[in-house]
């Protein structure tokens, strides 16, 4: 190396042919001489790096893993809890439309009494709400007004009664035939 330099500084920069000698020998030196000690250390400094970088990647790796594993386990928790709460869910609609139709049945009830009321809850047990609501308030409505009418009322006396306080109004035919009745009681 020392021989080149030498070389180098004594040529003279006049000579064209002599330089572009120079230069191609320096082009050697390096590639040819310099080369393998250059490698040797840009391979050294490139292993420490790569074995710096390959342990941040393990480190970032194991930290990812523990994270995926804690949130699977998580996820796996949150799946279970929704199957819970599903479940629940299914029960309490079932248990809501139980007492539903047992409310509705009492309104069907109290509205036309316990013989048609199998039939009637068959029949209009499935409509919504306000729908069933109008139907068993017609129901009822219409059974006070038939309640209310002539047919329905209650007429003359209970059977405890006082009978001295009771007018007995007796019609012409009653009268006549008390007065036969008498009459042949009296024959015999």
């Amino acid at each position: 190396m020392l021989n080149h330099l030498k070389k180098y500084f004594s040529t003279q920069v006049e000579q064209p042919t002599a330089q572009a000698d120079i230069e191609k020998e320096v082009v050697n030196m390096t590639t040819a001489t310099e080369q393998p000690i250059v490698a040797e250390t840009a391979s050294t400094d490139a292993s420490a790096d790569l074995v710096a970088q390959l342990a941040t990647s393990t480190s970032a790796l194991t930290e990812l893993q523990a994270s995926f594993a804690e949130l699977t386990t998580k996820f796996e928790a949150a799946q279970a809890a929704l199957s819970i709460v599903e479940n629940e869910k299914k029960e309490l609609a079932t248990k809501a439309a139980e007492a539903r139709l047992v409310a509705r049945k009492e309104k069907i009830v109290a509205a036309v009494g316990t013989s048609q009321a199998d039939a009637l809850m068959a029949a209009v047990g499935g409509l919504e709400d306000a729908q069933f609501n109008a139907v068993v308030s017609a129901m009822a409505t219409s059974r006070e007004a038939e309640a209310q009418t002539e047919a329905f009322q209650e007429v003359g006396v209970s059977g405890n009664a006082d009978a001295s306080k009771v007018a007995v109004e007796k019609s012409a035919l009653e009268a006549k035939l008390e007065e036969k009745y008498r009459a042949s009681q009296h024959s015999n």
